[in-house]
C-alpha cells in the first residue's frame, strides 16, 4: 500500500472542503437502493494509464457480453494480479465484461473526483482507509451490506478490526476490506550479514536489546572512517510508524480510536516512545538520516548495505529484487515497555458506486476481489506488486501463503493488531500530512527532542482535529 503524495492529499481535502467538487459529489452520488440509468454526459476525462503488461480481458470465446462494468484502481501497485482476476471472472460469467481503468497512485483521488463531477465514474472503486469516511459520507458508495446479506456473502472471514472500522460510523458497509497489513511490526534482516559478523540472527526481547544489536551491526567495513553497513533502518512513514511505536509503550496518539478529537502526542510516554526513534539516528547512529540526497531505505537494504529494516508485509516482495544476493528473513519487533507489539491495522477497500446501473453485478466483482481467491493471489509472487494479501483470516492462514517463511509472522500478529484510528472530523489526510512534517523536523534536529517540541507538534495536530468536517 503506497502513500499518496502530500500535494495530492492537500488537493483532495481542498476540493472536498471548498465544495468545488464536493457539491457535485453530494448531488451526483446520493445512495439509492435501486439505482436507475441516466443518460451519460460527455466525458470529462478518460483514464489512460494501464500496466504495460496487462492486455484487456475479453469475454470467453463464443460468448457475448451483455453489460460492461468499469473498475477504477491504482496503476501497477498490484502488478498484473487484477488483470488475472478479471480474466477469471469473465470466463466464469461471459455476460459481464470488466474494463480496468487505472490512475497513478499520486493522481488517483483527483481523477476519481473529476470523473464524479462529470457524471463519468465507473462501477467498482478502489479506496484507502484514510479517505473512507470522506468518500462514503459524501454519498460516493453504495451500501454493500443489504446485498451481502441477500447473497449470503460471508463477511465473517474479514479481519474484525477492519470490519469494526468500516461499520463504526453509521452501521453501513460502504465498502469491503480489500488488502491489509498490521502497520510496521516486522524486522527484516540480512541472514548472511549476521552470519558473517558472528552475531546471532535477531530475536530481541526488548527495544533496548534491539538497539544493542543494531549498534553491533553498524560498521565501517572498508576502514575509511565512513559507515557503509547500517544496523537498523527504521520505518519512516508517520502514518504507520508513529501509532505503532506509541502503542508499544501502551498508550495511544489520540484520545480515542474511533472519532478522535484530541491529540496526546505530547504526553510523557508518547514522547519517550518517539525519543527512542530519535536516538537510533543521533545517539546510536545506526541509520542514515532520511531526506533529500539520501538513498531510499528500500534501496539501501536491497543493495546489502543494512543488516535490519523495520517494515510491513509489503516488504516481502523485495525478495524479487534481492534475488540471490542474500537471504532475507523477518521477525516481529519486540514488545515495548507497554508489554505489547505495536500495531495498526491498515487496509484498503473496494466499493460499488452509488449510482451504478448494475449494483448486483458490481457487488459480485467487488466480492471476488475482496474474497479468498484473489486475496491469496495478492500475497503471492506471481504477477508482481507489493505482496500485501487480502484482509481475511482464510487468506492470512492459507497454505499457499504460509509456504513463504516471511509470511508467518504476519499470520501470527494480524488478528491481534489494533485497529486504525480516525478523527471525528474525517480529516485524516490533513492530519497525516501535518504529523509527517512535524516528525521529520524532530528527527532531523540533532538536539534531543523535549516536551516543548512535542507541545508545538500537538498544537499543530489539534488545530487539524478542531476543524469542522469538510
Amino acid at each position: 500500500m503506497q502513500a499518496l503524495k502530500l500535494a495530492n492529499r492537500r488537493e483532495f481535502l481542498r476540493l472536498t472542503a471548498a465544495g468545488a467538487v464536493g457539491a457535485a459529489l453530494l448531488a451526483a452520488c446520493q445512495p439509492a437502493a435501486a439505482p436507475t440509468p441516466t443518460p451519460a454526459p460527455k466525458p470529462v476525462e478518460k483514464p489512460t494509464e494501464k500496466p504495460a503488461a496487462a492486455p484487456e480481458a475479453k469475454p470467453a470465446a463464443g460468448a457475448q457480453a451483455q453489460i460492461t462494468l468499469r473498475m477504477h484502481s491504482r496503476t501497477g501497485t498490484e502488478g498484473t494480479k487484477p488483470e488475472a482476476s478479471i480474466k477469471v471472472l469473465m470466463e466464469r460469467n461471459p455476460k459481464v465484461a470488466i474494463k480496468l481503468e487505472t490512475f497513478p497512485d499520486a493522481e488517483y483521488y483527483n481523477k476519481i473526483l473529476a470523473l464524479t463531477a462529470g457524471g463519468q465514474l465507473g462501477d467498482c472503486l478502489f479506496g484507502t482507509i484514510r479517505n473512507y469516511h470522506l468518500t462514503s459520507q459524501s454519498g460516493l458508495y453504495f451500501d454493500c451490506l443489504p446485498l451481502a446479506q441477500a447473497k449470503k456473502y460471508d463477511t465473517t472471514q474479514f479481519l474484525k478490526a477492519a470490519m469494526d472500522y468500516l461499520l463504526q460510523e453509521d452501521g453501513k458497509l460502504w465498502a469491503l476490506p480489500y488488502k491489509a497489513h498490521p502497520g510496521c511490526p516486522a524486522i527484516y534482516y540480512n541472514k548472511q550479514m549476521f552470519e558473517k559478523a558472528g552475531v546471532p540472527v535477531p530475536a530481541p526481547k526488548t527495544y533496548a536489546e534491539l538497539a544493542e544489536i543494531a549498534v553491533k551491526m553498524t560498521k565501517d567495513t572498508t576502514g575509511t572512517g565512513k559507515i557503509d553497513q547500517w544496523g537498523l533502518l527504521p520505518h519512516t512513514e508517520a502514518e504507520n510508524m508513529v501509532t505503532s511505536i506509541i502503542r508499544a509503550w501502551g498508550v495511544e496518539p489520540v484520545d480515542q480510536v474511533f472519532r478522535a478529537t484530541k491529540s496526546l502526542i505530547d504526553q510523557p510516554k508518547q514522547v519517550e516512545a518517539f525519543t527512542w526513534i530519535w536516538e537510533l539516528y543521533h545517539k546510536h547512529k545506526v541509520a542514515p538520516l532520511p531526506g533529500p540526497g539520501t538513498q531510499g531505505y528500500q534501496q539501501i537494504f536491497i543493495a546489502g548495505q543494512a543488516a535490519m529494516r523495520q517494515a510491513s508485509s509489503s516488504t516481502k516482495g523485495d525478495m524479487a529484487a534481492i534475488g540471490d544476493k542474500f537471504m532475507m528473513r523477518n521477525v516481529l519487533m519486540p514488545p515495548g515497555p507497554g508489554g505489547v507489539v505495536g500495531t495498526q491495522l491498515n487496509f484498503d477497500n473496494f466499493g460499488v458506486y452509488a449510482k451504478t446501473k448494475y449494483p448486483e453485478e458490481a457487488f459480485d466483482v467487488v466480492g471476488y476481489f475482496c474474497g479468498k481467491e484473489h486475496g491469496i493471489r495478492l500475497g503471492l509472487p506471481e504477477g508482481g506488486g507489493s505482496w500485501t494479501c487480502g484482509a481475511r483470516k482464510d487468506v492470512f492462514y492459507s497454505e499457499e501463503l504460509l509456504k513463504d517463511p516471511n509470511h508467518k509472522i504476519f499470520a501470527d500478529i494480524i488478528e491481534k493488531s489494533a485497529p486504525m484510528w480516525y478523527a471525528a472530523n474525517y480529516r485524516m489526510d490533513e492530519y497525516w500530512t501535518a504529523l509527517q512534517q512535524g516528525i521529520d523536523k524532530i528527527i532531523l534536529n540533532p538536539t534531543q527532542p523535549t516536551v516543548a517540541d512535542f507541545r508545538g507538534l500537538k498544537e499543530t495536530l489539534q488545530n487539524v482535529l478542531d476543524k469542522p468536517k469538510p
